[in-house]
């Protein structure tokens, strides 16, 4: 047991020490692993599909931030595929769009528009049209009605950590 302790404080020693060089290598390595299977799966542009272009592209994402690396790697399958098809890269770059959009950070100011009484007044109001429409059930209404409310009504500091720890 006192072999695995020592072990632990080994690696964390180590890990201290080197941290960044550590966690580059580790994109690194995430990076070249994602970009080899984007073009093994779809390598339609032969122009990508070159073992240099694939180090170099891992190269750039192991250094840049996450999100922007998310992009690149996003930009590269748009090229890959509009090499086969214009209209498909168009619907897929829609898509990407949608999904970089929802893919926002949380700000403490966005937790404080998402609670309050005229928040609850207007969501009350929102669910009442969609019930009077019959989008929705009295059983989901009610649903609705209890899980948005108790959320927000509650302190702000704890409805950040309901969206950053539980929600999301």
């Amino acid at each position: 047991m006192t072999n695995l302790l020592m072990i632990r404080e080994w690696y964390r020693k180590v890990y201290s020490r080197y941290a960044i060089v550590i966690d580059i290598g580790i994109r690194f390595v995430i990076s070249l692993v994602a970009v080899l299977m984007i073009n093994a799966n779809i390598g339609a542009m032969s122009l990508l599909n070159s073992p240099l272009v694939a180090a170099v592209a891992a190269v750039v994402c192991a250094v840049v931030p996450k999100s922007l690396m998310i992009l690149l790697l996003a930009v590269l399958v748009l090229a890959h595929i509009s090499s086969l098809s214009i209209e498909l890269a168009g619907f897929i770059l829609a898509v990407l769009i949608i999904m970089f959009l929802l893919y926002f950070r949380f700000s403490p100011e966005m937790f404080k528009r998402r609670g309050g009484w005229r928040y609850v007044i207007s969501e009350l109001h929102f669910l009442q049209k969609m019930r009077q429409m019959h989008f929705i059930s009295f059983s989901e209404f009610m649903q609705n009605l209890f899980v948005r409310f108790s959320i927000r009504l509650i302190p702000n500091s704890l409805r950040a950590i309901i969206y950053t720890k539980l929600i999301r």
